[in-house]
């Protein structure tokens, strides 16, 4: 955790030192006599060493005060050594902390006496990004007690309540649309490698059900209640940046999404040492799902604009007038197939004859890029050119989402025939790597 957090600290020292390095001009002696954060919340300086008692200060001096005292920090041996052997100081954490705490100052002066100046350089999204990141850390690590972050604390639930709402929406794919893509691709399969898939699928029964439908939307399923496991929610998507107003964007693909994750599942079951029947039976369930996820188009971009600039949230922020569920926004609009699928598991006799009868529907209306006998061989053992392949579908979803918005694609008709036309040919090429 030392390690972890020495890390995060130069990287924050650094990105406060930038953002208020850009506002600097316009925070001085004359237009902030105190360092404040806001009429309620003024801060006195003292660093226990040249000044043990706190002083009032204007906010440069402050921040140029601060910032001195958290180079001096990082540069003494002793409390932050940089050779091997060498042990942190018992009262580490609480220096660390204090250091953190002063920095959230800095961006509580920012954000309420200079939050003009930033919105007029552009830099709104950066201090947005940065502020987020500083504030999931602080609750990670429990560094930051809650009468220090009083000064923005509507902002702060703001950015929580937004990331919780984006795991809550990010499904990617509504169930009957999963199942379909399982029943496709199953039909691919021998009767002996089908069953062999079923046998390792049913190890999790009673807890999870054994059959390939169940199996695509378990990824899904565990995220909802009772179960309410969400610490898998980014592993559903991979937002990459389209920017058609080239605004500043802070943004960076975080290490864990689709991408990682069904390479990772490849690389398991491909992996002749792994006996583990438990790693089968969860990378398969993974693989069916996020196969699905990647192939939804706003599960692999987030557009930045003037009207969004923290993104759209693959389309959760485009919202659609209308009553049915997935008429809420475009992601929602999308994951249903525009209202098409919205068939959810477990399904009666009834609904599983109709799942059939779409799937076969569909494949009248596809030519597969590779045949049935090849796809046989690629049960466990898959191509590296197929990952290449979804790769090459992102940058095509992009293109896609471009022509809606060109094309001002706003009413649910007009989604409803270009998704129809066009998405329904893209999930299809799942059945080519199973």
């Amino acid at each position: 955790m030392r390690i972890l957090t020495k890390g995060n600290l130069v990287d924050f020292f650094n990105q406060v030192t930038m953002l208020y390095g850009s506002i600097s001009e316009y925070c001085t002696e004359e237009t902030c006599k105190v360092m404040s954060a806001g009429p309620q919340y003024e801060y006195y300086w003292a660093d226990g060493v040249t000044v043990k008692k706190p002083i009032q200060v204007s906010a440069p001096e402050y921040v140029n005060r601060l910032m001195t005292w958290i180079q001096s920090q990082l540069d003494n041996e002793e409390i932050f050594p940089s050779r091997m052997g060498y042990s942190f100081p018992k009262n580490f954490m609480s220096i660390v902390k204090t250091i953190f705490k002063r920095l959230f100052r800095v961006y509580g002066h920012i954000y309420h006496h200079h939050f003009k100046e930033i919105s007029s350089l552009g830099e709104e999204a950066h201090l947005n990004t940065s502020f987020k990141h500083f504030i999931f850390f602080m609750n990670e690590f429990r560094i930051l007690d809650k009468k220090e972050k009083a000064p923005l604390r509507e902002l702060i639930q703001h950015f929580i309540d937004k990331d919780k709402k984006r795991e809550k929406e990010n499904l990617g794919w509504w169930d009957n649309s999963h199942m379909i893509i399982i029943e496709i691709a199953s039909r691919n399969l021998t009767t002996s490698q089908k069953n062999t898939l079923l046998d390792i699928l049913s190890t999790w029964e009673p807890d999870f059900p054994g059959d390939l439908y169940a199996a695509a939307i378990w990824p899904d399923q565990i995220k909802q209640p009772p179960i309410k496991i969400d610490s898998m929610a980014g592993w559903h998507f991979a937002d990459l940046v389209y920017n058609p107003d080239n605004i500043k964007v802070n943004y960076t693909l975080p290490p864990e999404n689709v991408i990682v994750e069904c390479q990772q599942a490849l690389d398991t079951l491909k992996d002749k040492s792994c006996t583990s029947v438990w790693a089968w039976a969860f990378q398969l369930r993974q693989l069916f799902h996020f196969v699905g996820d990647i192939h939804q188009p706003l599960h692999c971009i987030d557009r930045f604009t003037k009207q969004f600039p923290d993104g759209d949230r693959g389309g959760n922020e485009f919202k659609l007038k209308g009553n049915a569920s997935y008429e809420k926004n475009l992601h929602y609009f999308w994951d249903s197939a525009a209202g098409e699928y919205v068939t959810n598991y477990p399904l009666t006799q009834n609904q599983i004859a109709q799942l059939v009868a779409n799937a076969t529907e569909i494949m009248k209306n596809i030519q597969f890029l590779i045949s049935k006998e090849d796809s046989v061989q690629q049960i466990l053992i898959l191509i590296d050119g197929q990952m290449k392949h979804i790769q090459q579908l992102l940058n095509m979803h992009i293109q896609i989402l471009n022509q809606i918005l060109h094309h001002q694609v706003v009413t649910l008709q007009d989604v409803s025939k270009f998704h129809k036309n066009k998405l329904l040919l893209l999930d299809i090429d799942l059945g080519l790597v199973f």
